[in-house]
């Protein structure tokens, strides 16, 4: 029995076909990082279902492997960390079917956990074989399992007890996940060493190329056919029929990582170029522009996700290649190889959410819906001061916003201020980052430069009057000229200015004082122009009473 969930992220490159597919109808760009956690290991690929993100990740000590269940919409802790024990020098992996997680150590241990509350329903030991260094795959009660050292050998563990339903012997059986699908099993290994097997483990056919040696790498079943990369990643794919083994026409496609397919593309990756073809000729119709692709691709409801080297996530539109959204991991993604990751990384996109490892962090992501920015500021075409403050906010959670200053675009947050512009006619235009709707945009002209004060000299340096006039006066040349504020201070005759008192600003150019006998006063003053823009205190001007 399949999971109930039919947006659930059970395997290896999404499900049992290992074909990178999601058609979640709720997914759609752009997106918006929903949450972020740090583990104790590299984070393998993730599953996803009933709303539960699992995380496995290794012991730094090589002393097994962790699971852990986080809530797909917050990351809050479900259960765990489940620790997997074991002395693990290789892959442990894991898959999800019919409310049960089935976590596969690279010495052969299969544990099944409950995949509400964490409890372990059974943990056994597969016989025979050493090394199980590639991913389990689960379906209909059935978990698949392939083990290596002499030869190989295809295990189908039942789900609800642990027991060993069958076997089938292989020449080889390293690396490879077993794709399942209704018509059997499917395995391929190095030389295009390829088996397909009936549900009841009954072999069907099986071929191998001209030559020989270990490793593998998981096959993908779309449309019939099986793709199948083998172990040299040089090389290019092979297409079978599933049914009969026969050779199919296809344009020579290299892909370093297991490629996805929806009803007419297949996306593969190669030396750090993505491409996309035609699913059946294999005819390129589009690659990307950037070179440091490394995750094995999702196709997801139209847009192509991919994984590079920094951490930056691509999500493009399938049909043209166009940008929808760019986010960013917490950490670098390395690249991807089969039978060499430990554990083996890769994205898994369920149930509205898109998460993805890299090095100890899980990022997950969501769609961010109505990316529509609203801003709150000065009115449009008005003149402002360095400091005035353009306040923006959308709908979208923890939103990333862009802003673009003349046509310049930077990452920024709420509230904006044009500090650090020169003087004169701007635009500013803020969008949720990468969205391609909702975006707002507003002209203003800065005034950054404060008035230039001055103040007249009193008409005498020494007075014999109880009172003197002081003058004074600004020039602005942006906005104009608003307010002044005088501050006055006094000491007796030959003695310095300790203190000042500063006036109520006002639009006065001058004023009386009053001067005692043998004191000194000395008047400073500075300007404010209208978009508070203020001058610095002039230098003082004093007089003496005799």
């Amino acid at each position: 029995m399949e999971s109930p969930d039919p947006y659930a992220a059970v395997a290896f490159q999404q499900g049992p076909l290992h074909d990178g597919r999601s058609v979640d109808p709720s997914f759609t760009g752009p997106l918006t990082e929903a949450w972020s956690v740090t583990l104790h290991g590299t984070v393998s690929y993730p599953l996803i279902a009933d709303g539960i993100v699992y995380a496995l990740y290794s012991d730094p000590r090589r002393l097994g492997r962790s699971v852990v269940a986080l809530s797909a919409r917050s990351g809050e802790v479900v259960w765990g960390p489940r620790v997997v024990g074991g002395y693990t020098e290789s892959t442990s992996a894991f898959a999800f079917d019919a409310g049960r997680v089935f976590v596969m150590s690279d010495s052969g241990g299969l544990m099944a956990l409950d995949a509400t509350t964490g409890h372990v329903a059974w943990n056994i030991d597969l016989p025979s074989q050493r090394y199980f260094d590639g991913p389990p795959t689960a379906r209909d009660g059935v978990v698949y399992v392939v083990g290596s050292g002499s030869g190989g050998t295809l295990f189908a563990v039942d789900q609800g007890s642990g027991n060993v339903l069958w076997t089938a012997d292989l020449a080889t059986g390293s690396a490879s996940s077993p794709t399942v699908s209704d018509n059997g099993i499917f395995l391929s290994f190095a030389c295009e060493r390829i088996y397909r097997f009936a549900l009841d483990g009954a072999p069907v056919w099986s071929r191998h190329g001209p030559c020989s040696g270990g490793g593998g790498s998981t096959s993908v079943l779309h449309d019939g056919r099986l793709h199948v990369r083998g172990f040299y990643v040089g090389r290019p794919m092979a297409v079978v029929d599933a049914l009969t083994a026969s050779d199919l026409a296809f344009a020579a496609v290299t892909s370093w990582t297991t490629p996805a397919f929806d009803d007419t593309h297949m996306v593969a990756v190669a030396n750090g170029h993505l491409t996309v073809h035609d699913a059946r000729s294999g005819v390129e119709l589009w690659r990307a522009p950037t070179n440091d692709n490394t995750t094995p691709p999702l196709i997801v409801n139209g847009y192509v996700v991919e994984g590079r080297a920094d951490g930056t996530i691509d999500m493009r539109d399938v049909e043209t290649g166009a940008l929808v959204w760019r986010g960013k991991a917490r950490g670098p993604i390395p690249q991807v190889i089969e039978g060499a990751d430990a554990p083996l990384r890769g994205m898994a996109q369920g149930d509205g959410v898109l998460a993805v490892p890299a090095g100890s962090t899980l990022t997950v992501f969501e769609p961010a819906g109505d990316t529509t920015v609203r801003l709150e500021g000065p009115a449009a075409g008005s003149s402002v001061g360095p400091g005035a403050r353009f306040v923006f906010s959308s709908g979208v959670r923890h939103a990333r916003y862009v802003c673009t200053v003349d046509g310049v675009d930077r990452e920024c947050t709420s509230p904006w201020s044009p500090a650090g512009l020169g003087d004169g006619s701007h635009t500013l235009g803020v969008r949720v980052a990468y969205a391609t709707v909702g975006a707002v945009s507003t002209r203003f002209t800065l005034d950054a430069t404060s008035p230039k004060v001055s103040v007249a000299p009193f008409s005498s340096a020494v007075i014999h009057t109880s009172t003197t006039r002081a003058r004074w006066s600004a020039i602005d040349r942006g906005t104009g000229v608003k307010a002044y504020q005088v501050r006055v201070g006094r000491a007796p005759v030959g003695k310095p200015i300790r203190s000042w008192k500063v006036r109520a600003r006002s639009q006065a150019t001058s004023a009386t004082f009053s001067v005692p006998r043998a004191t000194r006063l000395c008047v400073s003053v500075r300007a404010g122009d209208l978009v508070g823009n203020w001058s610095g205190w002039s230098s003082p001007r004093c007089v003496n009473r005799a």
